[in-house]
């Protein structure tokens, strides 16, 4: 199953505002009919109407648009990237992308490598260890070099999901 998760809007889901160079703002993730939706809310609209912020929310986070000169991504925050990458771990579908999304996470320093040696599933895939000093969780991933057809999918559906 994959999940298409659109950039920011850069305005405010309720008042419609286009968010300025350095406003904060607030980006949530609900999950409907198995896709992803972000909405994004300007402070005011988050402060004076907690109905925007649902119980059932993914996940959320406080964000700042970038200045114009700006020319890097802004990146979730790792807490946000590490309840996406737990979720595709328990899609079976999703081994590819979870073993590049670790990757990204070990590069974001959410992860580290684990000491523990490699270990092999019972199909003779080599899975490697990870651990999170976030919640001191160790997760195994499957290494699954994804082809160069769905290495662009995935770089253009992970950027899509951790990206501002």
């Amino acid at each position: 199953m994959d999940y298409e998760i659109p950039r920011s809007s850069k305005k405010c889901a309720v008042t419609e505002e286009e968010f300025s160079p350095g406003d904060r703002y607030f980006s949530v993730l609900i999950e409907e009919e198995e896709e992803i939706l972000r909405f994004d809310y300007s402070r005011k609209v988050w402060n004076d109407q907690p109905e925007v912020r649902p119980e059932d929310s993914l996940a959320w986070w406080a964000t700042r648009m970038p200045a114009q000169t700006s020319t890097g991504a802004s990146w979730a925050p790792g807490e946000v990237m590490l309840t996406l990458f737990e979720k595709w771990q328990a899609d079976p579908t999703q081994e590819d992308a979870v073993y590049v999304l670790a990757l990204l996470l070990v590069q974001r320093r959410v992860f580290r490598f684990s000491d523990e040696p490699s270990e092999y599933d019972q199909y003779g895939r080599e899975l490697l260890s990870f651990f999170s000093p976030k919640n001191e969780q160790t997760y195994q991933v499957v290494v699954v070099e994804p082809t160069e057809e769905r290495n662009e999918e995935l770089e253009n559906q992970i950027m899509g999901m951790v990206c501002g």
